[in-house]
């Protein structure tokens, strides 16, 4: 009986790692308050971070370089007279790191790539849309020679829809294609007459007045999947949003788009991210739920060919914020935040808690966890250090000081239970 019991208190201990995660250290980074931080990528042992600025009235695009101990290694912003920027996102390859800067300029902008060496040297830049798109979104890499960038166009209310370019980066080649044009409602223009000059068209061409946009799509991320580019975003028809995904070939045709609003009473529904194989691509989002408990974690698998195969929603009693996604092999890790609606914070504000879960590629959930924080913020991105270990970026608000922070962790799995 003796040795029935320490069998069985053997198995209960190790199938309680067995899939699971745990917290490690949380280190605060020693940044400026006016910086804010909005990507970051592991590379090479160290952190590269981006974001902006605050110098008085002007913004400028911000990078830093950390030790996983959040030890500053170098930083540094880029001055750009009469121009507000921020870099938006970055990515790493063996060339060094590319990153997406979104510039505004008076009543234009324009949206560029740069490109700089792993010690943080700049080597070249090249500028992939001015006055007509006004947003970079994202970018991943097509190939080892061309780099895809998902735009924007909301400077034009008119025409909202996104836009992808592709930049061969051994010819320095940019071209651009418009998703979905076919969907956007033609709008009707008042048109100012010929007795106004050209400032005032200029103006009044930004600012004109328009019958409601019926269908505005957005891109959030970008995922090239081996011969397959899928894009996901959201779909706003009527003020309510839903999300939407669309499929490309390689010479970015479109093979099919989406727009799923399974379970969605309201409008407030985000694509995040995603991963993808050869059976399809996994999708993190969050939908609003009019009636329940407000926004919930959504986890939604589709085929290939475009099919729903699985949507989960986990509803926590809570608003749950999700802001991505780590793929462990089978396990998949999603982070974000907590909001209790009925709890304030030291500032009055909602009260925020980091939340984790890990589920398997069902969407079944083996291991959940809340981490508490004084005044947390959100939670910016997740980096897999190793095959079990991650790193995520977060902001929080001490005394009225913006602070960021890392939140190390591990993930176990079968293969590296204790």
């Amino acid at each position: 009986m003796k040795n029935l019991f320490l069998i069985i208190t053997c198995l209960v201990s190790t199938n309680v790692h067995a899939q699971s995660f745990e917290f490690g250290d949380k280190i605060t980074i020693d940044l400026a308050p006016n910086v804010t931080l909005i990507d970051a990528q592991f590379s090479n042992g160290n952190v590269v971070a981006v974001g902006f600025e605050r110098k008085g009235k002007d913004i400028n695009g911000y990078i830093a370089l950390f030790d996983l101990d959040g030890k500053e290694l170098n930083s540094f912003s880029i001055p750009n007279k009469d121009v507000n920027s921020q870099f938006v996102k970055i990515i790493d390859s063996d060339r060094g790191y590319y990153f997406l800067e979104n510039n505004s300029i008076g009543k234009s902008s324009i949206v560029r790539l740069l490109h700089y060496s792993h010690d943080l040297t700049k080597l070249t830049e090249w500028v992939l849309t001015e006055k007509q798109y006004n947003l970079g979104q994202d970018l991943c890499f097509l190939d080892a020679e061309n780099l895809l960038v998902a735009l924007w166009d909301g400077a034009n209310a008119l025409q909202s829809h996104p836009v992808i370019c592709k930049l061969n980066l051994r010819t320095g080649k940019i071209g651009h294609v418009a998703l979905d044009d076919k969907n956007i409602n033609a709008v009707r223009l008042i048109e100012p007459d010929d007795n106004w000059n050209q400032e005032q068209k200029d103006s009044f061409n930004k600012l004109a007045e328009y019958e409601k946009v019926k269908v505005v799509k957005q891109v959030n991320r970008l995922i090239v999947s081996e011969n397959d580019i899928y894009v996901l975003g959201s779909e706003n028809s009527d003020n309510i949003s839903d999300y939407w995904i669309c499929k490309l070939d390689r010479q970015l045709n479109i093979l099919w788009e989406e727009v799923l609003d399974e379970g969605s009473t309201f409008g407030a529904d985000w694509l995040l991210d995603g991963f993808g194989n050869n059976k399809g691509v996994s999708l993190l989002g969050y939908r609003y739920f009019k009636g329940k408990n407000g926004y919930d974690f959504n986890y939604l698998s589709i085929t290939p060919e475009g099919e729903l195969k699985l949507n989960k929603n986990f509803d926590f009693g809570n608003h749950e914020i999700v802001s991505g996604m780590l793929n462990f092999n089978s396990l998949i890790l999603q982070f974000g935040t907590e909001i209790k609606t009925l709890s304030l914070d030291h500032r009055g504000e909602l009260k925020k808690q980091m939340l984790l879960l890990l589920i398997d590629n069902d969407g079944n959930i083996l291991d959940k966890k809340l981490k508490e924080f004084q005044d947390l913020d959100k939670v910016i991105k997740g980096m897999a250090i190793d095959a079990s270990n991650f790193l995520l970026l977060g902001q929080e608000t001490l005394h009225n000081k913006r602070t960021h922070f890392f939140q190390k962790g591990i993930v176990y799995s079968k293969a590296n239970r204790p």
